[in-house]
């Protein structure tokens, strides 16, 4: 790796709170300067602001390459993603809510032999209720963030790292702020370039380092447009023991920034096992730690692939 995206993994893994996201941004828009490749950061929202880092001329670029710079807190448990085994997912789901369900059971019975008040009960659940999503939301931060998504803002570090300068004049690169809230930062985004990027293909990596095969999620826009150059670029390298899967987003769930664009590929990194099938764990949890170097190799020979055949298409 380049000693910019060496410096995040040693140094900038947190990236939660507003001091530790502004400290991420000067560095980085401070050590890209440094490669000749200037960064805009633009801000955005009243309630909750976001701050998104912009490289490239949107207007202009052929692709847009994405990834959310935000980090989750620290969890008991991992947020378990099954993208196509959506039954698991939902199961996994409930069984989470599980104990709070449990817990406003308890209290409820307890508040109602103390206090014979409906209303006491309610408050004392609803309190529970709004801590467990706070929690959820706003927690402790978590240290460990390997693969969520520490793995996808080196990954546009590095493609940029690696390309040409007229690869980068027909490419652009956003680090997305607020992810981890609600894709508040993509969507911001979106809204204020919704005419530059309405037909514009934007290919956004998020936990791309714990898993040997790369998923990739294809929208119906993306796949009646570029479906040949998408296979013909993440495709599978002998030098990588990375294993491309493309596969429709119409059945597959991976929610992310992807989705607030009209053109899209969503990109992650999984694991697989028989009844199971596709998988990631150990995100938003202090297991957060693999990072698979072979991964970002593949999407940086890959994605600047991506990037000539469509230059070559026009």
């Amino acid at each position: 790796m380049e000693f910019l995206s060496k410096t995040i993994f040693e140094n900038f893994q947190t990236r939660k709170t507003k001091v530790q996201k502004a400290k991420f941004i000067n560095f980085l828009v401070s050590e890209l300067d440094k490669n000749g490749i200037h960064a805009n950061v633009e801000e955005s929202g009243s309630l909750i602001k976001s701050h998104n880092i912009v490289v490239g001329d949107v207007s202009k670029a052929k692709v847009i390459f994405t990834a959310h710079y935000d980090t989750a807190p620290k969890l008991p448990f991992p947020n378990f993603i099954t993208p196509k085994n959506l039954l698991f997912y939902i199961f996994y789901q409930i069984l989470i809510l599980l104990p709070l369900f449990f817990m406003c059971f308890l209290v409820s019975f307890i508040s109602m032999a103390l206090f014979e008040n409906v209303l006491v009960a309610y408050f004392i659940c609803a309190f529970l209720a709004f801590g467990f999503a706070y929690l959820i939301m706003f927690g402790k931060e978590n240290k460990n963030t390997a693969n969520d998504n520490t793995s996808g803002i080196i990954t546009l570090c590095e493609i940029m790292l690696n390309m040409t300068e007229n690869e980068l004049t027909t490419t652009a690169f956003v680090f997305f702020d607020n992810e981890e809230l609600g894709l508040i930062g993509s969507s911001a985004f979106s809204k204020i370039h919704r005419e530059e990027v309405k037909n514009k293909i934007v290919v956004n990596f998020d936990c791309v380092s714990d898993g040997e095969t790369m998923m990739f999620v294809v929208n119906g826009a993306a796949r009646k447009n570029y479906a040949n150059i998408i296979a013909s670029a993440y495709t599978v390298y002998d030098d990588y023991k990375v294993k491309p899967f493309i596969t429709k987003a119409l059945t597959t769930f991976y929610p992310s920034d992807q989705m607030n664009f009209p053109v899209n590929i969503g990109v992650a990194a999984l694991k697989h096992k028989r009844v199971l099938g596709y998988y990631m764990d150990r995100i938003h949890t202090k297991h957060d730690t693999i990072f698979r170097e072979e991964n970002i190799g593949y999407l940086i020979k890959s994605s600047i692939k991506f990037v000539n055949l469509l230059s070559l298409n026009g």
